[in-house]
């Protein structure tokens, strides 16, 4: 049973590794990692207090590392808290909208620079 990137699956964790993660291992024999990043949406400052060995979890395939070992999330299969953010991060939010958005603005702002900047330099280079 080769799982597919993106599909979700179940499986069993069959061994702890404290500060990466949990080693998760399918029916099939197959054997994935669950990296401590992708075990849920907040903080996780140790593994063990999220999973324990034996357990079984749902989780979705992210995809396969040079080792043939699936890259699994568990945290993809729950739903975002709503205070996910800028604001819980403290930092300083672009006028709320999307990445594309904010990429939009800042490129046009680049734009804007570069062009001052060499307006002046040709200025410079004319006097000479």
């Amino acid at each position: 049973m080769a799982l597919e990137i993106g599909s979700e699956a179940k499986g069993t964790v069959f061994k702890i590794l404290p500060n990466v993660g949990a080693l998760v291992r399918f029916t099939d024999g197959d054997v994935g990692l669950v990296h401590i990043s992708e075990i849920a949406h907040e903080y996780v400052k140790a593994v063990e207090d999220y999973v324990r060995e034996n357990e079984e979890v749902a989780v979705k395939v992210l995809g396969v590392n040079d080792q043939g070992r699936y890259e699994l999330s568990m945290k993809a299969l729950m739903p975002a808290p709503a205070n996910q953010g800028s604001e819980r991060r403290g930092g300083r939010s672009g006028g709320g909208g999307d990445l594309d958005e904010k990429l939009a603005d800042f490129q046009k702002r680049s734009q804007q620079r570069l062009s001052a900047v060499r307006k002046r330099e040709g200025r410079r280079q004319g006097r000479r």
